[in-house]
């Protein structure tokens, strides 16, 4: 029997498909003997793109219907933070990742297409443990987006905590997490898994932004680690961030000297705004490194 092999997998649609050149140039050139890549294709990737794609030996691209996701049918569009369907079908695809469909293969990494890769993820992709990266939120319970005026604020929150712990999960303050890297070993994607974190999203899809939040809801009931190595996952934010309660974090400060993956979380180095945004303004030099993994990926086609 052949044994398992690992993969990176990444979901886009046409929208995010520049910022996964930059992605794949940055993975060839700085992890060189990376797994195979998965590229899970909404179906509004042009055939141009698809096509481009195909030209890496590495990568392989799999076309999705929305109607064959099974989270699907459980998210509220109107009550998400993302209003756009084909962003709500692709942003959410992670938790698609806990379905049989990925049985065939070992550990699993899933990349979002707006981060870069710096270095080498190998010793993360063989620890055979879950990883998720906390994002550093100072609000007490930032997983929950309870959108009701005072004091009925109070209420409602009570009312979700309530859930939560009927649940089996225990809420814990200030922690968020941010799925833009994220490692599931097989040994958790099974139906008893898969189960309990749908049954979580169809709970609290409601009150919770993104499907970052619901699996960290989940890893919550699971006990996991969430982990504070932001040089998994180090957030372009973090360097426009001026408050004491950031400049004296040691794991941030620490992180930035060795970062492994630059995550552009907020606006996107092709963005109108990335100028002039709190959170990228005067990251010219990340910008630069983004044109430029850009550029070094037509190096590798039919390699």
């Amino acid at each position: 029997m052949n044994q398992k092999a690992n993969i990176i997998v990444t979901a886009i649609n046409q929208k995010f498909f520049e910022h996964l050149k930059a992605l794949l140039g940055s993975i060839f050139i700085n992890w060189p003997d990376s797994p195979n890549i998965v590229v899970f294709a909404h179906s509004d990737l042009t055939t141009e793109s698809i096509a481009y794609l195909n030209c890496f030996k590495k990568v392989t691209v799999q076309s999705y219907q929305s109607e064959d996701l099974k989270y699907i049918g459980l998210i509220q569009q109107d009550t998400t933070y993302f209003k756009s369907r084909e962003f709500i079908e692709t942003g959410y695809f992670s938790i698609q990742l806990w379905s049989d469909y990925f049985n065939k293969y070992k550990n699993v990494l899933f990349l979002d297409a707006d981060t870069l890769v710096l270095k080498s993820l190998n010793d993360l992709i063989l620890t055979n443990e879950f990883f998720i990266c906390n994002a550093f939120n100072s609000k007490i319970f930032p997983f929950l987006n309870v959108n009701v005026p005072y004091p009925n604020k109070v209420i409602h929150l009570g009312f979700w905590l309530w859930k939560l712990l009927k649940l089996g999960i225990i809420p814990r303050p200030f922690l968020s997490a941010n799925s833009g890297v994220m490692m599931i070993p097989d040994k958790l994607r099974n139906e008893n898994n898969e189960r309990v974190l749908l049954e979580i999203l169809k709970q609290f899809n409601s009150v919770c932004s993104s499907d970052q939040e619901i699996i960290l809801l989940y890893a919550m009931k699971s006990k996991f680690k969430i982990s504070k190595d932001f040089r998994y996952n180090f957030q372009l934010r973090f360097f426009n961030f001026k408050s004491s309660f950031i400049d004296n974090n040691r794991e941030i400060l620490e992180a930035s000297k060795d970062i492994r993956v630059i995550h552009f979380n907020g606006p996107k180095p092709n963005s109108i705004n990335f100028d002039t945004h709190p959170w990228s303004n005067g990251q010219n030099y990340w910008k630069a490194q983004y044109y430029y993994y850009q550029d070094c990926l037509e190096n590798f086609k039919n390699l």
